[in-house]
């Protein structure tokens, strides 16, 4: 491969690599990292990802928590539940 041919190759994957990231935007990566938030992908760089307690108690907890969000945000609009 020459010189002239791997400097395109470079830029062609530099290029690419601009189109994936503006490609991506904000929404993605909120929705990548409220994926993580709820999957507790936290644990392992706690060093707790052994531990399936911590791991299912957290999920668990994380879930609650967007139920009663919901929940919340409900009754502000309509006025239903409480």
């Amino acid at each position: 491969m020459s010189p002239e041919d791997r400097k395109r190759a470079e830029a062609a994957r530099e290029a690419l690599a601009g189109v994936e990231r503006d490609a991506t935007g904000a929404f993605g990566s909120a929705m990548k990292r409220a994926s993580d938030h709820f999957s507790a992908r936290d644990v392992e760089r706690e060093g707790l990802a052994r531990d399936w307690a911590e791991v299912w108690g957290r999920r668990i907890g994380r879930a609650l928590a967007a139920v009663f969000f919901v929940v919340l945000l409900l009754n502000l609009f309509t006025g239903w539940f409480f």
